[in-house]
């Protein structure tokens, strides 16, 4: 698909993303060409693909549940643990991204818990959150420019 970039936009910052082999992230408008009807973007923003996550990224939810694969028993007061640390992994990231937990409640099955704790989802965010809660403890759950 084509991108048009009109010089404004470019001026505004766009150029310092455009490089050969860069991954961005584009939002702007479709159009329609009369001539064959084939679609092009008219570019109103572009950000790297790195940087793209912690713009757009609206909800993060973070499994609270064990691996089904291991079947062991935890340790009493350890899920208490597991929250408090959590709890200061979150809040070393402010930002707008609302977290949702994701919680095994035997034998009722699992609940998503609503919190007020908002951050901002950098790499670095979910690198600690896999340290503490393991492989594929965290998706995206909701996209959307951030206000």
């Amino acid at each position: 698909m084509d991108l048009i970039i009109f010089p404004k936009a470019y001026a505004g910052g766009i150029s310092l993303y455009l490089k050969p082999s860069a991954m961005v992230v584009v939002t702007g408008k479709m159009n329609r060409r009369a001539e064959d009807g084939s679609a092009e973007i008219l570019v109103e923003d572009m950000v790297p693909l790195e940087t793209a996550r912690e713009q757009y990224v609206s909800e993060l939810l973070v499994r609270m549940s064990p691996p089904r694969t291991g079947g062991g028993v935890s340790s009493p007061g350890a899920e208490g643990k597991i929250l408090e640390d959590l709890k200061g992994i979150l809040a070393r990231y402010p930002g707008q991204c609302r977290v949702c937990l994701e919680v095994d409640t035997p034998p009722q099955g699992t609940v998503i818990v609503e919190t007020d704790v908002t951050v901002k989802p950098t790499q670095e965010l979910l690198a600690e959150i896999e340290r503490r809660l393991g492989h594929e403890s965290w998706r995206i759950t909701k996209i959307g420019r951030q206000t």
